[in-house]
């Protein structure tokens, strides 16, 4: 992921307590050029996802934190952190000058208007129409993701892509995935 993604940036950010599957790698990525935050935790072994938004810089290109800490017990809230790369990052660089001068957010909403998915907005239902046909694909194939950044089935990492993909991509599915279907329908 990282190497894949490294024209568009070397900045990784992580938790200081993850599991050695992932520092071990942020290490070896880290000798290689990369810059990994490490993120501090609290006495429940949480992340603040205002620490992941203030971390995120032009330069990230992947986000590793863990759902469950299985050295506390604590289930870690994801949706703030989920939320935290969603955007263009563009937009959290510029949160931080509004907040900063004290400018009203809602004007900086507008101004990215159309590049990202908000709570109740109305294009969800289709989102969630792509994510159902992962899971589809996932069961069938063991593989739910498309490298076609038009198909349904595109693995999108930020809010962009994934509006591409399942709302102005002028296909639904790519040649690879639509003969899958067919050949789905015809038993």
């Amino acid at each position: 992921m990282a190497f894949a993604n490294e024209k568009k940036g070397n900045h990784i950010i992580t938790s200081s307590v993850e599991h050695h599957a992932v520092i071990e790698p942020c290490k070896f990525l880290e000798k290689r050029g990369f810059k990994v935050t490490y993120l501090p935790v609290d006495g429940y072994g949480s992340v603040d996802p205002e620490d992941v938004k203030k971390a995120i810089t032009s330069k990230t290109v992947l986000i590793s934190v863990m759902h469950a800490n299985n050295e506390v017990g604590t289930v870690i809230s994801t949706t703030g952190l989920i939320e935290a790369p969603a955007r263009p990052r563009e937009y959290y660089l510029l949160k931080q000058q509004y907040e900063r001068l004290g400018r009203d957010l809602l004007e900086l909403k507008e101004r990215f208007k159309g590049r990202f998915l908000d709570y109740e907005d109305e294009r969800l239902t289709q989102v969630i129409k792509g994510y159902a046909m992962q899971a589809v694909f996932y069961h069938l194939v063991g593989n739910p993701f498309c490298e076609d950044k038009g198909c349904r089935l595109y693995n999108a990492h930020w809010q962009e892509e994934l509006i591409f993909a399942q709302l102005w991509s002028t296909y639904e599915f790519c040649g690879q995935h639509e003969e899958a279907l067919d050949d789905l329908q015809r038993g």
